[in-house]
């Protein structure tokens, strides 16, 4: 997902431009032909420049940084996004999967590339957009389980019946699911640690 500059970017760097133009007024104005300058007289022009030249490094310095944090801070946003709905289709999966027509229907209506596109999805987030460390191992486990359930979902469209696919394969689902919505629940705690309470609000089991 393409990052733009948010308002709150161009805010700081518009405050910034502000504060440099009200330096450079005040030192225009500051400057009174009538007053008495006995003991020198002070070059306001190079006196102006050299401060802007200061506002201009700090500006390079600060605000790139800045926007890259807020970046990396709002990103959080799109792997949240991302578990929830890895976490929905894992229980609409295994919704499916907990009756005889469903396995049916998965096997008659069922595409692979359903869930091999969710696992790509996975894949393809930027690890170097995660605003914090602590996201990491959370992630890195969300990312895996997308595949396990993707390789069990394609067992599972190609068989159609769980017993001819795996003995184990009720508790397998299961354990898939329940790892799923803990590792969601835990990414959820570790964002409003890191970034407040955003929205997003850990999810129960109905059992």
């Amino acid at each position: 997902m393409n990052q733009g500059r948010s308002g709150r970017d161009w805010a700081v760097v518009a405050l910034m431009c502000f504060a440099a133009g009200a330096l450079l007024v005040w030192a225009l104005m500051s400057n009174h032909p009538g007053e008495a300058q006995a003991d020198a007289k002070i070059d306001w022009p190079a006196w102006v420049q050299a401060a802007m030249s200061v506002v201009a490094i700090l500006a390079t310095a600060f605000v790139p940084r800045w926007i890259d944090a807020r970046k990396k801070m709002d990103s959080a946003d799109q792997f949240l996004v991302f578990a929830k709905y890895l976490l929905d289709s894992a229980e609409s999966l295994h919704d499916s999967m907990s009756t005889k027509a469903g396995r049916m229907g998965l096997s008659m209506w069922g595409h692979k590339a359903e869930w091999r596109s969710i696992a790509d999805g996975a894949l393809e987030l930027s690890l170097d957009l995660l605003p914090a460390p602590a996201y990491l191992p959370i992630w890195l486990e969300l990312r895996e389980m997308a595949v396990r359930m993707a390789e069990f979902y394609e067992g599972a469209i190609k068989y159609g019946d769980l017993d001819d696919y795996d003995p184990f394969a009720d508790d397998m689902l299961d354990g898939y699911l329940y790892r799923t919505r803990n590792l969601y629940n835990k990414l959820v705690e570790t964002d409003v640690k890191c970034r407040g309470f955003r929205g997003y609000e850990a999810v129960h089991s109905d059992e």
